[in-house]
């Protein structure tokens, strides 16, 4: 479980300024972040655009399955 990533930066460009937006995790949630206009968005809002590097971030994150 230790050693994995935060964040990543992903190929998706953000719906607001088009520069490409990365990957970040807390311990309950994923969510995708600009760093050039600050716009947070939740991961269901880019599902129809998903790309390898976020498949691969998520797919990273231990979870509770039962």
């Amino acid at each position: 479980m230790w050693g994995i990533p935060r964040s990543a930066k992903t190929t998706i460009p953000c719906k607001k300024c088009k520069v490409v937006l990365e990957a970040r995790r807390t311990c309950h949630q994923v969510f995708l972040v600009c760093s050039t206009c600050g716009v947070t968005y939740e991961i269901n809002e880019y599902l129809d655009v998903m790309d390898d590097v976020l498949e691969e971030f998520i797919s990273r994150i231990p979870s509770d399955r039962a």
